[in-house]
């Protein structure tokens, strides 16, 4: 086996990965490599075409996501690509594996009306413990500032400039700059004011820190923003199948198109490069208000 992991950031995020995204990587490969050694394959002679496939069938098998399997292919074809470039093998075995693009349509768009949101903001009010000033928070910077996980993970304190009322987000291929509302700055600035000293690391100091034993003061993870949604919801009896951190986002590009109808002021919001991916929105709320076929509705006349 090669010292792939000293290679690798040359290869991915234009030779610029973060420390989080380079994580990532090394954990999906390490995934891949596990299921090699699990089947007694040697991930450098016994992997072809036809293995790749076979990992390809065990993922599906095992019921991830569309958009969790793409990643894990990703991470494996990559794996092979630096073997490549380091002349170790000759061909990539998941070139011509393609998974299943995530397939979207409107009803894939789960999200939560304003009146469920402050249902879901009167529960974490409610609560008497030391993480809900953080979850409130974490809550409006994802459901009304349209924030992803990746990026409440990654905030730093002295991304936040409080005189200007804005905040560099650290998002997916690029960092760019929000203005969030008072009422989430307010709440941004209450939990900070009050939270334990976190623990500088080598991304910054963390402005969401852990609170369990074992984290204590530590940049909170991924998993753990994940779970601290997750609580949030089955707290307030909002938690269904589906729903977790994304419909948040989706909460907020969905009624901010709803209050405003201004479908450029929701791509900025949510800083997609395509408007066509914030153009779901529009539709969704479009189908929602208009009914159209109410006008071949054959009782029209009858109520």
């Amino acid at each position: 086996m090669f010292d792939y992991q000293n290679f690798l950031p040359r290869y991915i995020a234009g030779g610029n990965p973060s420390n989080d995204t380079l994580t990532h990587y090394n954990a999906e490969i390490d995934n891949f490599l596990n299921w090699c050694n699990a089947n007694s394959y040697d991930v450098l002679k016994d992997i072809e075409e036809a293995e790749a496939f076979q990992y390809l069938d065990y993922l599906s098998k095992e019921d991830y996501s569309a958009a969790s399997i793409n990643l894990k292919i990703c991470a494996a074809r990559t794996f092979y690509f630096v073997a490549i470039r380091l002349k170790i093998i000759s061909f990539n075995p998941f070139d011509n594996v393609k998974p299943k693009k995530p397939a979207y349509d409107d009803g894939d768009i789960d999200y939560f009306t304003m009146e469920e949101l402050k249902e879901i903001c009167t529960s974490i009010l409610n609560r008497d413990d030391p993480t809900a000033k953080r979850d409130l928070a974490i809550f409006m910077l994802m459901s009304v500032e349209g924030l992803r996980t990746v990026e409440i993970h990654r905030l730093n304190d002295k991304d936040i400039f409080w005189d200007k009322g804005s905040i560099l987000v650290h998002g997916k291929g690029k960092d760019s700059y929000i203005y969030p509302c008072q009422d989430s700055l307010d709440i941004l600035k209450s939990y900070i004011e009050t939270r334990p000293e976190p623990i500088t690391d080598e991304q910054g100091k963390p402005t969401f820190i852990g609170y369990s034993q074992k984290f204590f003061g530590q940049r909170i993870s991924r998993n753990g923003v994940r779970w601290s949604i997750n609580h949030i919801l089955l707290t307030a009896g909002k938690k269904e199948k589906g729903r977790s951190c994304h419909t948040l986002r989706h909460s907020c590009g969905t009624n901010l198109y709803e209050e405003t109808k201004d479908l450029r002021l929701v791509q900025e919001t949510l800083r997609h490069t395509d408007p066509q991916t914030t153009s779901r929105y529009a539709h969704i709320v479009n189908r929602k208000t208009e009914r159209k076929t109410a006008i071949i509705s054959p009782v029209k006349d009858k109520k």
